[in-house]
């Protein structure tokens, strides 16, 4: 009877998944803010600058009273 072959070292995989993952996603990210606004960093801008300093449409005004000190 012969001997069975050893099972071979499982490889190890030469990029971590997650990394990939995330550098993917940072890099169809990048691409769209450019083909949608022109400028990566002008799409930054876009997305947390408010400019008009006033509640959504449709939202009610912000109230103006402060929260109790001992508020969760």
């Amino acid at each position: 009877m012969s001997l069975k072959p050893a099972p071979s070292a499982h490889k190890a995989t030469t990029f971590n998944p997650t990394a990939l993952a995330i550098g993917g996603s940072l890099l169809i990210a990048v691409v769209l803010a450019t083909v949608l606004t022109g400028n990566p960093f002008r799409a930054v801008r876009l997305a947390y600058t408010d400019y008009s300093n006033t509640p959504a449409a449709g939202a009610p005004p912000a109230s103006t009273t402060d929260a109790p000190a001992n508020a969760r």
